[in-house]
């Protein structure tokens, strides 16, 4: 692991801590004039709430915006993200704390910037995984039939450029192809492959 990573893990676990403790405080004494019950139950959920929202709606928008879909959900993020600073500036106005709200959204894009760049090489590395098996799949069908041919015709010449082409077996879902590089990419989408795969 290098420093980066380090830095993106670390960032979204401390940056976020002195803004939710100043809103957990906030909530705790006002609740705490009732009861002392209350406030510590109130000071947990603030300290909780408002980071998962922060957190939440950060990851949201980089995974909505890396995906380039803009509808509701990402500006209902977006809307979250806002909502998060806002809140946190109300509250912590009049303190120096306030900072570690404005920076805290930072801190959780850079984890989700992350995060999502590492799920999006696992993909490609499984899709690829995936093409090799379906290659060397189809390869080993089409050197058994081309066996099972010579076997059946001993004057067949073993020239391969006489050999007839081989079409490819369809999909599981039925989709027929030409050529074992287009099933391949086929089947990183298909359903009924994976489904069948697992």
């Amino acid at each position: 692991m290098n420093l980066p990573k380090i830095q993106a893990l670390a960032a979204p676990l401390s940056a976020p801590i002195p803004s939710a403790l100043g809103v957990a405080l906030q909530a705790y004494l006002y609740f705490v004039t009732q009861s002392w019950i209350l406030g510590w139950i109130a000071a947990i959920g603030a300290f909780v709430g408002i980071e998962a929202i922060g957190g939440a709606s950060c990851y949201a928008v980089v995974k909505l915006h890396r995906q380039r879909s803009y509808g509701i959900e990402f500006y209902v993020s977006l809307a979250g993200i806002l909502a998060y600073v806002v809140s946190g500036y109300f509250v912590l106005h009049n303190t120096a704390i306030l900072i570690f709200f404005i920076l805290a959204p930072f801190s959780y894009f850079a984890y989700s910037i992350l995060r999502n760049m590492q799920d999006d090489h696992i993909e490609k590395v499984s899709e690829t995984e995936a093409q090799i098996e379906l290659i060397n799949a189809e390869t080993k069908r089409i050197n058994a039939e081309t066996r099972r041919a010579k076997a059946g015709n001993p004057t067949q010449s073993t020239n391969p450029t006489s050999r007839k082409v081989v079409e490819i077996k369809p999909c599981l879902c039925g989709q027929t192809f030409t050529r074992s590089q287009d099933k391949a990419i086929h089947a990183r989408r298909c359903k009924v492959w994976k489904q069948h795969k697992t």
